[in-house]
Parts: structure tokens; sequence; C-alpha cells
């Protein structure tokens, strides 16, 4: 399965779930998830977007980190995603909230994809600029590909940038 179908699968999966539906039925065996993949990145991922920084133990050095906007044009690893979001989140963003909508491990290129949603309020210090008390709710997705020990080796971010800065009042 390759990544773009992954995206819809995940995507229809958050339909699905809004419509009260379980999909893709992981009980089915339809899906061969490894748990200990789904384990390892997850762990980093999940750390990460709590801001609580990198998780060592299931990332390679040097991972790379890719995302296409404004925010992030400087970061090029995950480490660095992961400090930032660090900074962002225990500063301007504080009290911010991540409900995580899907899952989905494809073993044909080892790889996790997950998506969620934030909501995030900047009340925070840390901008060059007072707090906006404005909202973000805000929509993106991991793709993360795994090496042979099931370790983080490059994590791209889908998420619109633009239009969250937008609804901060940060643009």
């Amino acid at each position: 399965m390759r990544f773009y179908e992954m995206i819809a699968l995940v995507f229809l999966g958050i339909l699905a779930s809004a419509i009260g539906e379980d999909f893709p039925d992981e009980s089915s065996g339809d899906y061969a998830y490894d748990a200990d993949a789904i384990e390892a990145a997850m762990k980093s991922i999940i750390d990460c977007d709590n801001a609580m920084g990198l998780d060592e133990d299931s990332t390679v050095e040097g991972a790379e980190f890719s995302h296409q906007g404004l925010a992030l044009v400087n970061v090029t690893t995950w480490q660095g995603y992961c400090d930032w979001w660090s900074f962002v989140g225990n500063g301007p963003l504080v009290g911010f909230s991540v409900d995580a909508r899907d899952i989905g491990y494809d073993e044909e290129d080892n790889a996790i994809v997950y998506a969620a949603t934030i909501t995030a309020t900047h009340t925070g210090e840390g901008m060059p600029f007072p707090p906006t008390n404005m909202t973000t709710i805000s929509d993106y997705a991991y793709w993360a590909l795994l090496d042979d020990d099931y370790k983080i080796v490059s994590v791209k971010k889908i998420w619109n940038d633009f239009y969250a800065m937008t609804e901060l009042g940060w643009i």
C-alpha cells in the first residue's frame, strides 16, 4: 500500500468514526499490524506531539524531518521539530490539547501514518509579540518511515501551518 493510499485510509477512518462506523476493523485481520513497530514509532510521535521532547530510544540519530510550510522551513531533523514543538507547546500554546484520530501501519513500506487534531490558544509567552488569545483547531498527519529495528528514520508532517498561524493571529 502506497503513502497516498494510507492517507486516504486514515482520513476515511476519521470520517467513518465521525458517523459511528468502525473502520478499519482491526480484529478482522484485514490489516497486519506489527505491535513493536507501532509501539516504538508511536512513543516518539506521542511524546513529541505532547511537547515532551524526543524519545531517543525509538528514533535513529539524525532522523530527518520535512514539512512544506512557513513555520518549519528551517527544521530538518525530528529532534529539531520535537525541540521546536516543546518550546511552542510549553510556551505560547501552553494548555493545548491533541485529539489523536487514527493510526495505520504500512507493512510494505515499514511506515506509520498518524492523524490528529490540535486545539490550542495563544495565551503563553515566548513569541516576539504578546498573547493573542486566539484559538486554532488544526488537523495534521505524520508519516514516519521506520528502519528494520522499527526506529524512526524520517518524519513528514502534513499540516496547513498558514491556516493555523492565521487562526492564532500570528500572520
